[in-house]
This record gives structure tokens, sequence and C-alpha cells, in this order.
């Protein structure tokens, strides 16, 4: 019985240390981190080794910088747009702006005023 307990605890073990030593891996691929790639590759090869860990840990956790936009950009494969109204991104597909509900399945008339 004890020879159970024994295999039971070192499976638990195993199973919380994998999960440990992947968990910066884990948290860039759950962020979509631009990254994710790169982390996982440091993780893997230098993670067992405690200051690549951390440095991995703190990529993974680290704030994703704005992307700054134009019409027409492509952005992890879906096009986006700026809505002619406030100016907030939105999908290019988009007939409704989600920031602020103006219809913007047609352009805006523009006056020359």
């Amino acid at each position: 019985m004890d020879t159970f307990i024994d295999i039971c605890v070192a499976i638990a073990f195993f199973g919380v240390a994998i999960y440990l030593y992947f968990l910066p891996s884990t948290i860039a691929r759950k962020n979509f981190h631009p990254d994710a790639g790169a982390i996982f590759l440091v993780n893997f090869l230098l993670g067992w080794m405690l200051i690549p860990w951390v440095i991995c840990l703190a990529w993974a956790n680290k704030e994703k910088e704005p992307i700054d936009l134009k019409n027409g950009d492509v952005v992890f494969g879906k096009k986006y747009k700026s809505c002619p109204y406030c100016g907030e991104t939105v999908l290019s597909v988009a007939i409704k702006c989600k920031h602020c509900g103006s219809d913007i399945s047609s352009k805006p008339e523009v006056s020359d005023a």
C-alpha cells in the first residue's frame, strides 16, 4: 500500500513540476503574446536554470505595446479599420462600431465647407 501512495505522490509531484516549468509559456500563449513562440523556445531550452525561467516569466507577463493601426492593417490574420466617428479600431467587416455604436457600413459624407 505504501508503494501505491509513493507512486501517486511522485506522479502528482512531477505533474506540478512540469506545469510550473512551462508556466511562462502557458501564460504567453493564453495572453496571445506576440513572442509566445520565442518564450516557449527559451523556456524549453533554458528553463531548467532559475534565471532564464524568471526572465521568461517576466517576458510572458509584459504588457503588449499598443499597435498603431492604419486602415487596412492586418493583425493576427484579421483586417482592421478605424471608425470614422470615434477613431477607434474595429474589424474591417464591422457594420457597427463596438465603441460608439455608429453605423460604419458606409463612409460618412464629408462636406467641403
